[in-house]
């Protein structure tokens, strides 16, 4: 492998996977964090369930289960 080669490799291993959201590209590492907040506060994790049931027009169901997938670590 030459040094070119190496270099390119560790510039990929630096770069943060980004999510493209309706306000705009969030890293997964803000995601994560976001996700590890909801988990410790209940009140703040049903206002963002309450949000997500309202994006998906008032459905509880599947509104807890697309909170449960964009943020596994919050119902750990």
């Amino acid at each position: 492998m030459s040094l070119r080669d190496w270099l390119a490799v560790l510039r990929r291993k630096r770069e943060t996977p980004v999510i493209n959201t309706q306000w705009g590209p969030v890293t997964e590492s803000a995601r994560h964090q976001a996700a590890l907040n909801l988990r410790d506060d209940p009140d703040r994790r049903a206002a963002v369930e309450d949000i997500i049931i309202a994006e998906l027009g008032g459905d509880r169901e599947r509104g807890l289960k697309e909170a449960r997938r964009r943020y596994p670590e919050a119902y750990q």
